[in-house]
């Protein structure tokens, strides 16, 4: 531990000179420290104090010995800790004090409460803010900034929301007022964190990027380490934990250890998150040692919670008596000086001791609980979220993961007690939490991510369910499936930035394909574009959709003679639950590894036989294709006998973007593919081409570049429905043109080149005369097409995230407002793309559903146009007779 520094306490006269030269000292100091270059500012404050040493008590010396003391007080907290920084301000208010200007006094106060507030001492953070707010209209426009950001971030810490934003938004006001870039910089970041920690995440990463943006020498650790927690908030744990990586290799270069320390806990956070505990837990442990013996209570409080946390994410529910050694460490935490002055930590640590302690089974898998130490055990956790529940924050605002948290251990809890409807009342208000969170979460990006919060929740609510009745399986899956597409009322986000982004995108696209640029030009673009959408809002305020019940959707299927399988991935298992004339059933399907690992074959071998190169393995790689499709037809549908001439297919991340139709016992059923029953039955309540009240719809069709047929297929779809109002072809076929198109035509044909991202699904494309047509086109856009048709390459592919959301092209468009689309999901060679489109819109414009049209259209002929599909829900020409019933071959 370093030694209080020494204050000047000599008679010889001080210079200009020497003044001068402890200014400039000064200022590279502080300069150093602002870049996160703790050791170089050491070195050049304590020059200057050297310098200042036996210089007589001046005015002058004594406010330049105040400024370079409290710069160096907080190089002192990141490298020493507490005690000694304080030690340090001790000296700088005594200098301030004996220089006779308040001003300086108020300044030192101001750094003193920011320290404390670091360092989770809120009670003495308060108090030196108390002597220093007095004199802030005397202060300089840079230490009125100051002053303003220390308050700022005590608000912050102490959850007083309005008040941060207030002095945050000020203090920008007067740094930009006063050409002064930092502190501009670090009001505008911490606006950002404001909306973070309130629940905005979208205004948050728009802010952030925004000060990331400026043009300022300071470090960026911090800010990186904000940026990485409001990433972990929205569920992007890979972008998370590359920017927490960032962020940790400045701050260790510079040997910011405080900072080292944080964001080596939110990295761990972010692993845990990910299931990687041994990463997690090296991470953890790593921060726990740098916080040790630097007076920061509170922080090493927080990390010792992150690491038990850890640990119990590693304990089988039978290791007994393992889960209640980790128990009582949570219980000691939830008790200790640091919970009493964190009341996030003291409920956190009552939360995780009553999640361990419930649900016990055996010792290791070999001694018996008995029922009377089970139920002392449910006893002890019950007191814990009594004791959790009853000291809320000081502003009752908690992030979206620790609302969901609690409503987990309050639903386990209830269970384990016996009372199942309080525990379904929990878990019913936690399901509509999080909707109502995706209301506010703006991009499909942010809104499907944050469902990674509650997988724990909806894996315990369907274990509850299957307990109890298929129905209530039913219900439960409904519960947490795609809840973002409860999200009412989309809006398009007509926000320019994203229009001029994405437009640079497109250029640089053309640039690569020229040799003009190179790909890291385009990823580039690409980040750009995911940054600046991510902070748009698409949702109009209001209540989100309730998951429909049961017997909605069984009304909805016996109005349309259909039948439902769902299927649902739970605890290793593909259930198949069926809901038909005779009921609801539910069996299971097999192993999801076994399920996952055939659909993988099936999809690799249709890519094959899809590529038309096959040379001499076409029999064996065709062959392979129709024993997968025969084995997981054997698996998922004929065990069911569904009985039903029209099917709905609900299907699950084992089994999503499968060719539905090639199954030997779909072959010409007519089906829909949807993401929930709740996306179905609403899409089937709805009248698809009602827009004006109009019967007929307004046809748009489009050709893109590339393709022999699609112009032909163009023109022949015009030709079936006669009333097209405009075909696209050729330097027509513009993205303006298409996006336009899909917001004022009831149906959009589009026979164009596709591609799914994988990786980054909000990059799905289509390929038009002057460039592509990403996702994000569609946020920036709209779409009010009822129904899309995208006659192009595997589009109909899909990302699944947890909580089964799903993006890609089929699935933004099924968010936008799209009630149907048909994709396929795997290369269609245009000439069977072209022949079976122009057939299904002929039965289409006849009157015929979606699902009877593709069926009849495909049925006949190719394979290949088996990998088709209608994806949403029933979509048929408003006011026409339903056709009879569509029989099977």
């Amino acid at each position: 531990m370093r030694r209080p520094h020494a204050g000047p306490d000599g008679d010889e006269a001080i210079t200009d000179t020497v003044l001068e030269q402890v200014r400039r000292l000064h200022t590279d100091g502080t300069r150093s420290r602002s870049l996160g270059q703790p050791d170089r500012a050491r070195e050049a404050l304590d020059a200057a104090l050297a310098l200042l040493d036996g210089a007589p008590r001046s005015a002058a010396g004594l406010e330049l010995t105040c400024r370079i003391l409290m710069t160096l007080g907080l190089v002192d907290f990141e490298q020493d800790g507490l005690e000694v920084s304080l030690a340090t301000m001790d000296r700088a208010i005594t200098a301030a004090t004996q220089s006779g200007v308040p001003e300086l006094s108020a300044l030192c106060h101001s750094q003193s409460a920011s320290l404390y507030g670091r360092a989770g001492l809120f009670n003495e953070a308060r108090q030196e803010l108390a002597a220093a707010s007095p004199h802030l209209g005397a202060l300089q426009p840079r230490d009125r900034c100051e002053l303003l950001l220390t308050r700022g971030s005590l608000a912050t810490f102490l959850a007083e929301y309005d008040e941060a934003a207030r002095d945050f938004e000020l203090a920008e006001r007067i740094a930009e007022s006063n050409d002064l870039p930092a502190p501009r910089f670090m009001a505008r970041h911490n606006r950002g964190y404001v909306a973070f920690v309130t629940g905005d995440v979208p205004t948050a990463l728009t802010l952030m990027r925004s000060a990331d943006a400026m043009d300022v020498d300071v470090s960026r650790s911090v800010p990186r380490l904000d940026h990485g927690r409001a990433l972990l908030a929205a569920g992007l744990l890979d972008e998370a934990r590359a920017v927490l990586a960032a962020g940790l290799a400045v701050s260790l270069e510079d040997g910011q250890h405080q900072v080292s320390a944080e964001l080596e806990m939110e990295a761990a956070r972010a692993n845990l998150l990910l299931g990687r505990l041994g990463d997690a837990a090296e991470l953890a442990r790593s921060a726990q040692s740098r916080l040790a013996d630097r007076g920061t209570t509170v922080w090493a409080g927080r990390c010792e919670l992150l690491l038990w946390q850890i640990l119990a994410e590693g304990v089988e529910p039978a290791a007994t008596a393992h889960r209640i050694a980790l128990a009582r460490s949570a219980e000691q935490l939830a008790g200790s000086e640091a919970a009493e002055l964190d009341p996030g930590l003291f409920r956190d640590a009552h939360l995780l001791a009553a999640r361990l302690l419930i649900g016990t089974g055996t010792d290791g898998g070999t001694t018996e609980v008995t029922t009377t130490t089970r139920d002392a055990l449910e006893e002890r956790a019950a007191r814990h979220l009594a004791e959790a529940t009853a000291r809320p924050t000081a502003a009752g605002i908690s992030p979206l993961g620790a609302r969901l948290d609690r409503a987990y251990v309050t639903a386990s809890v209830a269970h384990a007690g016996g009372d199942l409807d309080r525990a379904l009342q929990a878990l019913r208000a936690a399901a509509d939490d999080l909707a109502g969170d995706q209301i506010l979460g703006g991009s499909l990006d942010l809104r499907t991510a944050v469902s990674l919060h509650a997988t724990r929740l909806a894996d315990l609510d369907l274990t509850l369910a299957r307990q109890a009745s298929p129905a209530a399986v039913f219900d439960a899956a409904e519960r947490w499936r795609a809840a973002s597409l409860r999200v009412p009322g989309v809006r398009p986000a007509n926000d320019p930035e994203l229009a001029e982004a994405l437009a640079r995108l497109r250029g640089l696209e053309a640039a690569v394909r020229d040799g003009r640029a190179g790909t890291d030009d385009l990823a580039d673009a690409r980040h750009e574009v995911q940054q600046i959408a991510r902070g748009i809002t698409l949702a109009t305020p209001g209540d989100q959709h309730q998951p429909v019940g049961l017997d909605q959707t069984h009304e909805a299927l016996r109005a349309g003679g259909a039948g439902l399988i769902q299927l649902i991935d739970h605890r290793g298992e593909v259930l198949a639950l069926t809901l038909s004339a005779d009921g609801v059933g539910l069996t299971s399907a097999g192993t999801a590894e076994q399920i996952s690992r055939l659909a993988r074959r099936v999809r690799a071998d249709l890519a094959m036989v899809a590529g038309r190169e096959l040379g001499v393995m076409t029999a064996a790689v065709q062959g392979s294709l129709r024993a997968g499709l025969d084995e997981l037809d054997r698996r998922l549908i004929r065990p069911l006998k569904m009985g039903t001439e029209r099917l709905v297919l609900v299907t699950s991340a084992s089994t999503r973007a499968l060719p539905w139709a090639m199954l030997p016992s779909l072959q010409g059923a007519p089906i829909t593919v949807a993401q929930s029953a709740t996306q179905w039955t609403r899409g089937a309540r709805t009248s698809p081409t009602g827009a004006g009240g109009r019967t007929t719809p307004r046809v748009v069709s489009v050709a893109g570049p590339g393709l022999a047929h699609a112009a032909g297929e163009a023109e022949a779809v015009a030709a079936a429905w006669g009333n097209a109002e405009r075909t696209l072809t050729g330097d027509r076929a513009t993205t303006d043109a298409v996006t336009r198109a899909l917001n004022d035509a009831d149906l959009v044909h589009l026979a164009a080149h596709g591609t799914h991202e994988r990786q980054n699904p909000m990059f799905a494309r289509l390929r038009l005369h002057d460039g592509s047509v990403y996702v994000h086109d569609l946020e920036a856009r709209g779409v009010t097409a009822s129904h899309v048709v995208l006659s192009a390459c595997d589009v109909g592919a899909s990302t699944t995230r947890p909580g089964e959301e799903v993006l890609g092209l089929t699935a933004g468009l099924l968010a936008l407002g799209t009630t149907t689309v048909v994709a396929a999901v795997c290369r269609i060679p245009d000439d069977v793309a072209a022949e079976a489109m122009t057939t299904y819109h002929h039965h289409l414009a006849a009157g015929a559903p979606a699902d009877v049209s593709l069926a009849t259209a495909t049925s006949t002929g190719p394979e290949l146009a088996g990998a088709f599909a209608v994806y949403g829900s029933v979509w048929q020409q408003g006011d026409r007779p339903q056709p009879p019933a569509h029989s099977r071959p």
